[in-house]
């Protein structure tokens, strides 16, 4: 369930990408990339020093947000290899293969964890990111449950158990339980669908819709749609309000109310 969880914040994390900072490197050399600094670069000549000094301005993706989520992705690929003699299933190999996967694609970026960062690991929380960032939510909450069931463990001889104490979110398993029921159901009516009307639709979870054209910033994300081609032709959205309550007197509930009906009727 947690390394689930896991990937599907990393999912959410793709597709609205990576926190990132901009760092900027300065290096004398001759064979150099960049731009010149042409001041220095002369005070290096005064200074009997050939090599033009260059700036460049580098990608750096080895923050504590990102090394959090590379430390629990190792823990949970430790705790897959110590339980894989007692877990013969193809699910299980699967489960583990995408979260090594992950873990690659992080160190590939030159994402890097280690116990030497436990402090920040500890210290930041989603409130540190910015606003824009809190799609990183499910996979920072899943990362700090791993990190906290397992710092108890750390030094004890043998191997290590990880305790998790973590809630079943019941939202993300109906909406897994959901696509699973869409998918089934879309191949039994293509089934009988002889004339290949419905060759090119496609259940889509958790897909970025917007429903004004040129409006890029205006966007929902339903639990489910079915696409033919890039065209949204249905919309299946879940929520959940208390007894009584109506959602429809609720601005922004009934602006997505209407943005799903311009959508689907325009």
């Amino acid at each position: 369930v947690l390394a689930i969880n896991y990937l599907d914040g990393l999912e959410r994390i793709q597709r609205n990408g990576y926190i990132r900072d901009l760092v900027i490197r300065r290096i004398n050399s001759l064979d150099g990339r960049g731009d010149i600094d042409v001041e220095q670069t002369l005070l290096n000549h005064a200074r009997g020093t050939i090599e033009p000094h260059w700036i460049r301005n580098e990608t750096e993706y080895d923050n504590a947000a990102n090394s959090l989520l590379h430390y629990a992705g190792k823990t949970l690929l430790r705790l897959f290899r110590q339980k894989s003699s007692e877990n013969d299933h193809p699910a299980y190999d699967r489960i583990f293969s995408e979260v090594h996967r992950e873990v690659e694609r992080l160190e590939s970026m030159g994402v890097d964890s280690g116990l030497d960062r436990m402090d920040e690991y500890r210290e930041i929380s989603l409130h540190d990111l910015p606003k824009q960032r809190r799609y990183y939510q499910k996979a920072f909450d899943v990362s700090k449950a791993v990190m906290s069931s397992s710092l108890g463990q750390q030094l004890r001889d043998g191997p290590r158990e990880l305790v998790v104490d973590y809630v079943l979110n019941m939202e993300s398993l109906f909406e897994q339980y959901s696509q699973v029921v869409i998918e089934r159901e879309l191949n039994y009516i293509k089934s009988y669908d002889h004339l290949g009307d419905l060759d090119d639709v496609t259940p889509v979870r958790s897909p970025s819709v917007k429903p004004f054209e040129g409006e890029g910033q205006i966007y929902h994300e339903p639990d489910h749609a079915l696409q033919e081609g890039d065209e949204t032709i249905a919309v299946l959205d879940s929520k959940y309000y208390a007894e009584g309550h109506d959602p429809v007197k609720e601005s922004p509930s009934r602006s997505r109310l209407f943005s799903y009906a311009y959508l689907l009727h325009t």
